[in-house]
């Protein structure tokens, strides 16, 4: 099983990203942040192999967060556009 978070600003993206997860038997979506100031002590707190994350957030941005987790997790950059 594949422990994973979601941080997405975007609410219908993130709807529509924790509905795709949830159709894949071997993931296991612990928790949804909308941003990455909010993710940043469950991480510290948690096992997580998967982080799935938006780049362009308000406060802490996906790449810098990544930075400080970088042996921590996998960390999943997506871009969509518009």
């Amino acid at each position: 099983m594949i422990n994973c978070i979601l941080i997405e600003d975007e609410p219908l993206a993130k709807q529509g990203i924790e509905r795709h997860l949830a159709e894949i038997p071997f993931c296991n979506l612990h928790q949804s942040f909308d941003n990455a100031i909010q993710a940043l002590p469950y991480v510290m707190a948690n096992k997580i192999d998967l982080i799935i994350s938006d780049i362009n957030m308000p406060g802490l941005n996906g790449i810098d967060f990544f930075k400080k987790f970088v042996e921590k997790a996998t960390v999943h950059f997506y871009y969509r556009d518009g």
